[in-house]
């Protein structure tokens, strides 16, 4: 049975939710001491290598969708793009404390 519109996965909001989280992260990490408590630090090694995968992965995905959108500057695969490298930029800039 083919998908309607109304059940098509949007992958536009799913990516942009995605690197919003891995920017979070990333932010988090970099801000506050993650091993300050137990919990906190069992958290973060748990999650960094899901965290850098998605890092990897998501800007080759969010470009593959933008070029299907031919390049449109309304899509939210663009400004998945950019936050991504927004994430980039910051992990090379501000050492982690």
């Amino acid at each position: 049975m083919p998908l309607t519109d109304t059940r098509k996965l949007n992958y536009g909001r799913l990516f942009l939710f995605m690197s919003l989280l891995v920017f979070v992260y990333w932010l988090l990490s970099r801000v506050i001491n993650v091993y300050a408590f137990a919990l906190t630090g069992a958290l973060f090694e748990l999650l960094w290598l899901p965290m850098l995968l998605l890092l990897y992965i998501l800007p080759v995905l969010a470009a593959l969708y933008w070029k299907k959108e031919r390049f449109s500057p309304r899509s939210l695969h663009l400004y998945t793009l950019l936050l991504v490298a927004a994430t980039i930029t910051m992990m090379i800039l501000y050492k982690q404390r």
